[in-house]
């Protein structure tokens, strides 16, 4: 498979992998949301803010996207060193093939899912407060848009789980709670 080939086929796979996007997306909106209200309720200037979330988001994107990386493949090298047991091959005979560069795009697509989708989602927050133009008036609408984010992505969980009706709004309420805590926490630890 070429190299053009399968970086292509990992973005599509990277589009279709809801359980690290929703992760990815989960951790980027609330640690992002954690930064920029900290750094707006403590007076930061809209450069401050804008700083603290963007280090968050790409610090972020990084180790979720490196830690996919790294995770991922542990898996895909194991499994494939237990075909080759099953199949009677020695170590390393199934690389080069099909197998191997199917693993390789499993490895891609979690590492794009899952650091992309971090750092797309970090930015809601960030955004949010751009639009304003100011911090401290700023935080109110922050909150209010990244918990109608969470909504939506506890009810995109809950489709994933193939949840209907009630259910998908108690799954998007529950990760719109999560969301909450993370805001009182944040004001606690980061307003004081």
């Amino acid at each position: 498979m070429r190299r053009l080939d399968l970086i292509k086929e990992a973005l599509r796979g990277a589009l279709s992998t809801g359980r690290y996007m929703a992760l990815g997306s989960m951790d980027g909106l609330l640690a992002s949301l954690g930064a920029v209200l900290s750094a707006s309720l403590r007076g930061g200037t809209l450069h401050d803010v804008v700083s603290s979330g963007l280090s968050v988001a790409v610090a972020l994107a990084l180790s979720n996207g490196l830690g996919s990386y790294l995770g991922e493949k542990i898996e895909e090298l194991r499994e494939i060193r237990r075909l080759e047991r099953r199949m009677i091959l020695n170590r390393g005979e199934l690389e080069s093939t099909r197998v191997h560069d199917l693993a390789r795009v499993r490895i891609y697509t979690s590492v794009i899912s899952h650091g992309g989708s971090s750092f797309a989602a970090s930015m809601i927050p960030i955004l949010t407060v751009i639009a304003i133009g100011d911090p401290r008036a700023g935080a109110v609408p922050c909150v209010i848009v990244s918990g109608v984010a969470l909504f939506l992505l506890g009810a995109y969980l809950g489709r994933l789980c193939g949840d209907r009706g009630g259910r998908l709004l108690l799954r998007g309420l529950e990760m719109a709670g999560v969301g909450g805590i993370v805001g009182v926490v944040t004001h606690l630890i980061g307003a004081h």
